[in-house]
């Protein structure tokens, strides 16, 4: 069988998210080639970077990577630099990955197949997407694993698990609205672990975590047409925003940016997460978790009723964050683990019928 190829523009270079997928592959027995340099092939953002504890094996660097189909991370570069695509698209099965915090803003090509974070089914741009899950590095569950950190006594507290961060105004507003409630029936730890065996720490005895994200984007829409049209003409479907060049945007407001690593690693650790209600606010995720089974859903109207509902729900069960923490850790094994999510990717482009493989 002939090896996936993995490459980015020169611009860029692998995102932990294509390195998590990788990992995947290797666990599913296919060969992956990349021309980068693997030695500088590590990522900054999760808690351990991929390939961080486990040496690449199947993974491998070369300088022939004509034959087979082609993955390509966009995530670390900008559109301008996207011209590879269409010259790798020209010649052979090429599929393209983008899980940058703006992913959500790009068109693309119709023929294109795209992967991509962070998608909404309220505010989509044009082009062939499929909602992508970014998950955790076979390193942290192997971490995980190897010293049962999911299975630690839990201290009660609420992890407010936050790097600070520019453009994520929703969990800004919720430090406002939500935090001080919370702290009137529990314990909020709002420290930061300043190295990472204290965050393994923190993370690990906590028994739920603050694990969301989001920015704000406001319907502002630019009329197409003249000052004379009526007004259900300009009310016409799809609309397009004004700065931002979405085909279809629900509004008055949407939340995007809203994906991220704190939710994976939640999970991960077997800790209750807190995350906004998929559901209400169009979040698209392969198979979603279950609210209430396996994340505590974030009314944004209801907020002010969530702490004492949860207070009364730990006071009736003593175990109530340890049995959402559970069934979130399994969701993720089978939804957001390097081999679930290469199992996916696969199955889309099968059913897209892409022909991987001569």
């Amino acid at each position: 069988m002939q090896p996936i190829n993995v490459t980015a523009p020169p611009s860029g270079g692998l995102s932990n998210g294509m390195l998590h997928i990788i990992q995947g592959l290797e666990q599913l027995g296919f060969d992956v080639l990349t021309n980068l340099d693997i030695d500088n092939v590590q990522g900054a953002v999760t808690l351990f970077p991929a390939y961080s504890v486990v040496k690449p094996f199947r993974f491998r660097q070369s300088n022939d990577i004509s034959l087979g189909p082609l993955f390509v991370d966009v995530t670390n570069c900008p559109p301008s630099d996207w011209g590879m695509v269409t010259e790798a698209m020209a010649v052979r099965p090429t599929v393209v990955f983008n899980m940058s915090d703006n992913c959500t803003l790009n068109d693309y090509p119709p023929h294109w197949i795209v992967f991509s974070a962070n998608q909404s089914k309220h505010a989509q741009c044009g082009g062939r997407q499929f909602p992508f899950s970014l998950g955790v590095s076979a390193d942290l569950l192997a971490a995980i694993d190897k010293n049962s950190l999911s299975q630690r006594p839990r201290n009660g507290k609420i992890l407010r698990n936050f790097r600070p961060s520019w453009n994520q105004n929703a969990r800004d507003m919720l430090d406002l609205a939500l935090v001080p409630q919370l702290s009137k029936f529990f314990d909020v730890d709002r420290s930061w672990g300043s190295t990472r065996d204290i965050y393994v720490d923190n993370i690990s005895s906590a028994s739920a975590v603050l694990a969301y994200g989001g920015q704000f984007v406001f319907d502002f829409f630019e009329p197409s047409i003249d000052d004379n049209s009526t007004g259900q003409e300009l009310n016409q479907t799809p609309r397009k925003t004004k700065y931002l060049n979405f085909n279809h945007f629900r509004g008055p407001v949407e939340i995007l940016r809203w994906d991220g690593y704190r939710f994976y690693e939640a999970c991960a650790f077997g800790c209750a997460p807190l995350q906004l209600d998929f559901e209400k606010y169009g979040f698209c995720l392969p198979n979603p978790p279950i609210a209430w089974k396996e994340y505590i859903p974030i009314d944004l109207e209801e907020v002010s009723f969530l702490p004492a509902r949860l207070a009364t729900e730990v006071r009736n069960n003593p175990d109530y964050f340890a049995t959402i923490g559970s069934a979130a850790r399994q969701w993720l094994l089978n939804n957001a683990s390097p081999p679930s999510l290469a199992k996916f990717i696969l199955t889309t482009i099968i059913n897209e019928r892409v022909p991987l493989f001569g």
